[in-house]
């Protein structure tokens, strides 16, 4: 069990794309703890430091294991931060630990500015620091300045002055503060908030929000028109899907995304004109576009993109690719990446793509990992792995795509998915293709006779290599024959656009038809 814990850390490297260094160096904003550790796994592997410093990190680390198989992410995160210092060769003091502990929320990223935004400055664990002198906040509103790691606070727009009255122990006693956004515009924004103790700043911390006019009333109005149109169930949830986003993201439920709502809002106006002129302009549409769908079980809409060659009519039965993102990706992810390589080999080979969310960034598809923590984990897996297989479902029937040749590809957290929803649904798949997986617990003895393209990138400092190698060989015991695909120099990201073409030629070559003949 105990060595299971210890390599916790490991199995949860299951990041999209490999972090940059600025986003291992400083984690300003609240990302999620599967994120948090791919970060720090990531630096450990690639930082230059003292064997000492690095068994003191791992040492750290198998506690954090502990802790988060316990389900208390607080004093993982603590760890994590640790971690974090050592290997930035700073040190971890009271005030160091203090100050990463901090957080700053709102319940209302999403905004109206007719309304003064309320947001709260908590803790997220136990801290020593002593504050010298009564402790103040200085609170500010800022344009957006993009960056790799999240929104970043740009060109002043407001300062809203200090504030006082602030406890130092603000897990008993979080701050609570309001702000204006009358005259702040529409569109996205930074609330900063900067700690001092006296003239000494503590930490700077920043959220990013969304200001929005009306969203309420627009969408109780889009509903009182949808409901005198009958059919058209995926459309009048993309219809309705920005208002939806907007409600589970001040639920607390969904990510904050880079979405431009206003421009949502219009299309969502022009889908409705649409419907209310007896067209369908998303119903077996070919090209790249975003679909939408009631997840009953989840009580929310759920996003799915596809994309479908310019050769499709109805009734072609052209082959379907399904693309599971890693870990902080989103539906957008696989056709977006790498010059949207993925819609020009879906275009080259007449394949049609359908990629998921999974439910949540971090969802898992299901697989082993994903359930480890705790009971919430559990459902929000068992989700990520629903959300997958209503997708196949949802674009199977519309498109009416050829059953025999179904395909499921993944990178990362959605090559572990791959391996395991590849070998649960084995009968739905022609082949399958996981790209730089973490290792995972399956059936693999459902994966006989199955056409498998497993790939890795040797320079792999986020998922290494042996994740890979291992259940190759694994498969291989057991009589199997996958195909391995070994890059080497790739890293964790880059291997994804040097393999992508092969995937396909592999995938054009096989067919569930064949292969129980």
């Amino acid at each position: 069990m105990m060595r299971l814990l210890a390599s916790l850390f490991l199995a949860l490297a299951l990041h999209a794309q490999q972090p940059g260094p600025a986003a291992l160096a400083r984690l300003d904003t609240h990302v999620n703890i599967q994120s948090a550790t791919v970060s720090l796994r990531t630096l450990r592997n690639t930082t230059k430091q003292s064997d000492a410093v690095k068994a003191e990190v791992d040492k750290l680390m198998k506690q954090g294991a502990t802790y988060l198989a316990a389900g208390n992410t607080g004093e993982t995160r603590r760890l994590i931060y640790h971690c974090l210092c050592l290997l930035g060769g700073k040190p971890w003091t009271p005030t160091t630990e203090y100050a990463q502990a901090l957080l700053l929320r709102t319940e209302t990223p999403i905004a109206d500015p007719s309304r003064r935004l309320i947001a709260h400055l908590d803790q997220i664990y136990p801290a020593e620091y002593q504050a010298k002198t009564a402790l103040r906040l200085h609170v500010t509103l800022h344009e957006p300045l993009p960056t790799p790691s999240g929104p970043h606070p740009g060109k002043l727009l407001r300062d809203a002055g200090t504030l006082e009255g602030l406890s130092r122990d603000l897990i008993d006693e979080p701050f609570s503060f309001d702000a204006d956004l009358a005259g702040a515009g529409e569109g996205p924004r930074v609330l900063a908030a900067e700690l001092l103790d006296g003239d000494v700043s503590i930490r700077k911390l920043w959220i990013g929000i969304n200001i929005v006019s009306g969203m309420d009333a627009r969408r109780t109005e889009i509903e009182r028109h949808l409901d005198s149109i009958s059919g058209h169930p995926s459309t009048k949830a993309t219809i309705l899907a920005p208002f939806d986003l907007a409600r589970m993201i001040n639920l607390g439920r969904r990510e904050l995304t880079r979405i431009d709502f206003a421009a949502e809002m219009r299309q969502s106006d022009e889908l409705l004109k649409a419907l209310q002129e007896s067209r369908d302009p998303l119903w077996q549409s070919a090209g790249s576009h975003k679909r939408h769908y009631q997840f009953e079980e989840a009580g929310e809409i759920m996003p799915y993109r596809v994309y479908v060659p310019k050769i499709y009519k109805p009734g072609a039965h052209l082959p379907l690719v399904i693309a599971l993102h890693g870990l902080g990706g989103t539906e957008d992810t696989f056709l977006g990446r790498d010059g949207a390589q993925m819609a020009t080999l879906a275009e080259q080979h007449g394949f049609i793509v359908a990629a998921p969310l999974g439910y949540r960034i971090n969802g898992g598809y299901g697989s082993s990992i994903a359930r480890f923590t705790d009971p919430a984990r559990k459902r929000s897996a068992d989700l990520s792995e629903k959300d997958v297989m209503n997708v196949l479902k949802l674009v199977s029937e519309e498109y009416t795509t050829d059953p025999n040749r179904t395909y499921l590809v993944g990178h990362s957290m959605g090559g572990g998915g791959t391996w395991y929803l590849g070998a649960k649904y084995a009968g739905k798949w022609a082949a399958i293709a996981p790209i730089a997986a973490p290792p995972v617990t399956l059936e693999s003895d459902r994966l006989i006779a199955m056409p498998i393209m497993a790939c890795h990138g040797d320079a792999d400092a986020t998922v290494p290599v042996q994740a890979t190698r291992n259940m190759v060989a694994r498969l291989k015991e057991r009589g199997m024959s996958p195909t391995y695909v070994e890059v080497p120099g790739a890293s964790h990201g880059s291997v994804v656009a040097i393999v992508m073409p092969k995937i396909f030629d592999f995938f054009a070559q096989q067919s569930r038809q064949e292969r129980n003949r």
